[in-house]
């Protein structure tokens, strides 16, 4: 019989939907800390008593309830469409005209809380209920003295007149509703008793919320300030204004307040080309897409070497040179853009990096590849050789193995003794290294297995490769293996290749290891080249990357030409400086000065970004006191968590700036240490996401779900059948055995067939009893939702379960999601964040 609004809406969005015509709605602060408490509110005129609360309620009396006050939802942080880099806020009407397409980026755009509206409304923007129960917009007092000093809402200054009017007027509810405005007046604080006028009448102007960023209420304009202040207040000082550029906006859609006063609603566009066709434009102008490059990005542009080396420090704009660079040679030069292929370690990056390409070049038949190593040799394989095997998660390799070490006959051990685990995974690790480097069972493989382990390893090794034959199981290593020995066997698909892909550009170079070096040779040879990385980060040397491929690439193309990029545009100097005395005392050992680089000053990056925090150097006595500490800080950048933290003195009201949770990023050198912060945000209510596939997709539930989306998919390993068979039981295991399992497929597969990935996952959860599995447990649960999402961007099963064999640990995290981010030192290698430990 009652709902409740939530901070993301109000009355007038309620009252559009008529399906919610019978329901009372309330509305409630968060308790996120003491001051927000009454900025959301419903109003009662009854007996202070749940019995009278609940009996207005549920007979909806218009006189025992008179209605809610609500703070304006456009201030939150999702109420319109939009893209937060792009600095574009769309109403749904505009949304629904450009295709939900973002005019700036090409991409999709966060669609806000008002677009859902939109889809569920039954009733036009506007619309008010008869013998409706009362409804006030209200801005917090501390907010309105925010605006009126310009300084933060936290501040000393701002909480000296909080308290300065709460003791003249009383409560803050009866300040914004209730007290004249000549008794405002007497409170004595500048502006106040205008801008509450300004408040009840609705003059005010808003900035809504999109993509992530707060939406802003403005009482007052600059000019009205400086008038008010001539009159009134000779004394009162203004901040000094902002020598800030500020775009043009205009007015999108307006709202009813209080007293149906229209506020000014804005967006942050200052153009929006209405255009369904717009993705047929002609491409953008070499002229236009070059606009802000620096000389050395320039330089990169518009050479036109055969082979190009760019040396790019971290924060450099490599990415915008590489979509600078791929965009000219197709809108300048008409190269076709079905020739160029962009090579990346991430599904991340590869994405990141077409979107960006799609931005500047029109859509057409053929289009720029973007992949990554793995990826682009897996889809050559699937064309030339019709390859089908299942790609082997870690579970699927350890599996393997240890099936393996359990015969005698491979590996001779002491009667009673079981295979270490650890044992285990060395010899996956060593197996991986082997094929970096190109190494079969039979071959040399001095350097990489101790001379008393070669004479098992080489057998285990061998057995390993017969059994993936035998269950149609390949790794993923074995992808770039199985192309460099496809094109070394096959000189026709090595030419085809290379006919087809004359351009090919290369990020993270430094990153290579032995097989994505050799690939890099045999598709290059005599075709245009661009890499791009920074030997400074090459971290990967445990996978088998070298960084020396990065300097030797002068010697494999001797005509290159050698660019550096060293101006910084994301990180302040401070945090430049502090990275670069680190750099170079390593350089100076022995051990990194022989792949050093020779000049370390010439490589060094710099910013224009001089303002910043100095580095926190902070040490504890233990880890589990570090991660304590840390979530400390947390709590304390979010404005605190809960009421504990503001009695106990944890949060300090005196910083100006809150940062959401998807702000911080915890960075450590193993997954292990990972569980001490898990344990402790668990315990402190801090919500987290950790960087690790295994976590994520190891989980009970999830774990079957991938098995028999393989099975009928017809891609399954015998421990996709062991998993199936656990779930169902030992007993249903052998009749399903003697059945060869066709019984229980016919079953599954009834209704499936011409189903989406989506509802496929959700009928095989529900015939084989994982839903309930999944439901009890609401991390299971959002990571389903997660990957019924991923799922439905496949058009079959092999599909999706490929691109999930694909994605690396950095490919797990949500950027969008109200999370810290949980990450090892490798896996947040390319990602930013506001705050980092």
């Amino acid at each position: 019989f009652a709902v409740e609004t939530g901070l993301s809406s109000d009355l007038p969005m309620n009252w559009r939907v008529k399906n919610l015509d019978h329901l009372s709605f309330i509305s409630n602060s968060d308790a996120h800390s003491p001051r927000f408490v009454g900025r959301n509110a419903s109003v009662f005129n009854t007996d202070l008593s749940f019995a009278a609360i609940r009996q207005a309620l549920e007979k909806n009396d218009l006189e025992r309830y008179k209605g809610t006050l609500d703070m304006y939802p456009h201030q939150g942080k999702y109420h319109y469409d939009g893209h937060r880099k792009c600095n574009i806020c769309l109403n749904p009407a505009t949304t629904a005209k450009i295709d939900g397409i973002c005019p700036e980026c090409g991409r999709k755009v966060t669609y806000g809380v008002l677009n859902r509206v939109q889809e569920l409304a039954t009733r036009p923007e506007g619309y008010v209920p008869q013998n409706r129960h009362g409804f006030k917009s209200i801005i917090p007092l501390a907010d309105i003295l925010s605006e009126i000093f310009e300084v933060g809402p936290k501040t000393k200054k701002v909480t000296g007149y909080y308290n300065q009017a709460i003791k003249a007027l009383g409560p803050e509810l009866g300040i914004l509703l209730d007290s004249s405005f000549d008794e405002i007046e007497k409170a004595n604080i500048p502006l106040l008793a205008e801008a509450v006028k300004k408040m009840r009448t609705g003059d005010i102007s808003i900035d809504p919320g999109f993509d992530g960023e707060f939406g802003k209420v403005k009482i007052f304009s600059r000019e009205e300030k400086e008038i008010l202040r001539g009159e009134k207040y000779l004394l009162f000082d203004l901040a000094p204004r902002k020598n800030k550029a500020v775009k043009k906006v205009k007015s999108a859609r307006k709202i009813k307040s209080a007293k149906k006063a229209k506020p000014k609603i804005k967006t942050r566009q200052d153009k929006i080309i209405v255009n369904k066709n717009q993705t047929n434009q002609k491409p953008v102008k070499p002229k236009d897409l070059l606009t802000g490059l620096n000389p050395e990005q320039q330089r990169a542009v518009d050479s036109s070497a055969r082979a190009m080396i760019i040396q790019a420090g971290p924060g450099t704009g490599k990415t915008r040179t590489l979509t600078a660079k791929i965009a000219h040679l197709v809108s300048d030069k008409n190269i076709d853009p079905g020739s160029i292929l962009a090579l990346t370690f991430t599904n991340k990056a590869a994405k990141e990096l077409e979107l960006r390409i799609e931005k500047y070049l029109p859509r057409s038949k053929s289009t720029v590849l973007s992949a990554t190593f793995h990826s682009f040799c897996l889809k050559l394989l699937k064309q030339y050789k019709d390859f089908n095997a299942v790609i082997a998660d870690a579970d699927l390799r350890t599996a393997l193995i240890k099936k393996i070490m359990a015969k005698k006959t491979v590996v001779k051990r002491a009667k009673g003794e079981k295979v270490k685990i650890k044992t285990i995974r060395k010899i996956d690790s060593l197996i991986s290294l082997c094929k970096q480097n190109l190494l079969s069972p039979g071959d040399d493989l001095k350097g990489f297995v101790e001379k008393q382990e070669m004479d098992d390893f080489q057998k285990i090794y061998s057995k390993y490769q017969s059994l993936c034959k035998e269950q149609n199981v390949a790794d993923f290593e074995d992808l770039i293996f199985m192309t460099v020995n496809m094109f070394c066997d096959d000189k026709d698909i090595l030419s085809k290749i290379k006919e087809k892909y004359l351009y090919v550009f290369i990020d993270e170079y430094q990153d290579l290891n032995f097989g994505q070096y050799e690939l890099v040779k045999l598709l290059c040879n005599n075709n245009h080249i661009v890499v791009i990385g920074d030997p400074d980060q090459a971290i990967y040397g445990f996978r088998g990357s070298d960084n020396k491929y990065f300097k030797c690439f002068a010697d494999d193309f001797p005509d290159c030409e050698m660019i550096k990029l060293n101006k910084n545009y994301r990180s302040t100097q401070t945090i430049l400086d502090a990275s670069f005395q680190m750099i170079a005392k390593k350089t100076e050992s022995k051990k990194i000065s022989d792949i050093g680089v020779p000049n370390r000053e010439a490589d060094r990056v710099f910013s224009d970004i001089k303002e910043g925090k100095k580095l926190i150097i902070k040490e504890t006595a233990t880890e589990y006191a570090e991660a304590v500490a840390i979530g400390k800080m947390i709590e304390k950048l979010v404005g605190g968590i809960s009421f504990f933290s503001m009695d106990a003195g944890k949060i300090d009201l005196d910083g100006q700036k809150e940062y959401a949770f998807s702000d911080f990023a915890i960075l450590y050198r193993t997954s292990k240490q990972c569980e001490t912060f898990i344990k402790v945000f668990e315990q402190e209510g801090i919500p987290f996401q950790a960087a690790d596939k295994k976590n994520i997709y190891d989980i009970d539930g999830i774990k079957q779900l991938f098995s028999f989306c393989r099975i009928i998919s017809k891609s399954a390993s015998s421990l996709d059948f062991d998993i199936a068979s656990d779930h169902f039981g030992q007993e249903v295991y052998k009749k399903d055995i003697e059945n060869s399992w066709e019984t229980r497929l016919n079953n599954l597969l009834h209704g499936i067939q011409n189903g989406n990935n989506e509802t496929c996952i959700k009928i095989i959860c529900e015939k084989t009893g994982l839903k309930e599995i999944i439901d009890k447990d609401n991390k299971t649960k959002q990571i389903f939702d997660q990957l019924l999402s991923f799922a439905g961007l496949y058009n079959d099963f092999k599909s999706f379960l490929d691109a999930v064999a694909l994605n690396q640990d950095a490919d797990i995290i949500e950027y969008k999601t109200q999370k810290v981010s949980l990450l090892t030192m490798h896996t947040a290698k390319g990602l930013e964040f506001p705050v980092v430990f």
